[in-house]
């Protein structure tokens, strides 16, 4: 399709990776490339199946296979320049053998909306998953930790924002009642942007307890709206809880670990205050522009080095 439609007609080619496959491009393309990597597979650095995304996104035989084959095809990439979006990215290519001097840590930016967005918070201790509900974002340990914070904070709700598979959403859904949480736990399904904010604007925490994340912009997404995040200490979650200042890492990555993070900022105003402050500073230094601007001077860069 490229070779008969499209060849010739750009400067340079972004060739963005996203799953196990790259699209190879070094080898039929003459214009330059570029890599743009959210996330890859597995963190090299502790290189097990279950510390990968594969087995919680496929079945195990190609999971298997997707795990091994990851290292071998990505390293066929080695010497493209690439572009991650976050520093735990950058860390697991250097640990896959690409080159520190080939790689660029560029953010996501974050679309702040046209109008002034300001929604009171709910007067009772309110939680917030959002996102795409599966395995891999173990929204469970969310629900099992609210079944601890619940003990402690019994007006607590948690409200679950997301589609996702039917048997999975089931399963979460009678996680809910064998805990005997359905008065206070409320599934949301798919909502607008509009709507979206309006919902983490009334929270005060945001939960996130995935396996791993190439940076997660729905940290900022909350943090705009002052809601900071406690997530698990994995990948990307590093780079955008900035731990301590706009949310807590959670070294431990149990549903007890969590629930105890989130009971102790709720018995701390004051830091729950601060840190809702610097979240929101945070989030308004993630704009778009600045990385449009951080894209084209790469893509200047490149251009320039083909011609010379």
């Amino acid at each position: 399709m490229y070779h008969r439609k499209l060849r010739g007609k750009f400067d340079i080619i972004v060739e963005s990776q996203n799953g196990v496959i790259p699209w190879f491009s070094r080898f039929f393309l003459k214009a330059p490339a570029v890599q743009l990597f959210h996330h890859i597979g597995m963190d090299y650095s502790n290189r097990q199946l279950y510390n990968s995304v594969f087995p919680y996104e496929l079945p195990i035989p190609l999971a298997i296979i997707a795990y091994h084959l990851e290292p071998v095809i990505l390293k066929l990439m080695l010497g493209v320049p690439v572009i991650a979006v976050s520093r735990s990215t950058k860390e697991s290519l250097l640990e896959l053998g690409y080159s520190n001097k080939d790689i660029v840590i560029i953010h996501s930016g974050f679309t702040t909306p046209s109008l002034d967005f300001r929604v009171e918070k709910r007067t009772n201790p309110s939680l917030i998953y959002l996102g795409r509900l599966s395995k891999l974002k173990r929204v469970e340990d969310c629900i099992v930790g609210f079944y601890f914070i619940k003990r402690k904070f019994k007006e607590a709700q948690l409200t679950i924002v997301g589609e996702g598979d039917k048997k999975y959403v089931d399963y979460l859904k009678s996680l809910v009642r064998k805990l005997e949480l359905v008065s206070s736990v409320f599934f949301k399904g798919y909502v607008n942007d509009k709507e979206k904010l309006e919902l983490l604007g009334q929270s005060h925490i945001l939960l996130v307890s995935s396996y791993r994340e190439g940076w997660g912009i729905v940290v900022i997404e909350a943090n705009y709206t002052r809601t900071i995040a406690i997530g698990y200490d994995i990948p990307g979650l590093r780079d955008s809880i900035q731990n301590g200042r706009t949310g807590i890492l959670v070294k431990n990555q149990s549903p007890k670990y969590l629930a105890k993070a989130v009971i102790q900022v709720f018995k701390e105003e004051e830091r729950l205050t601060s840190m809702a402050d610097a979240a929101e500073q945070f989030s308004l230094s993630l704009s778009w522009d600045r990385a449009a601007r951080a894209y084209l001077m790469i893509m200047s860069f490149l251009l320039t080095k083909k011609r010379n």
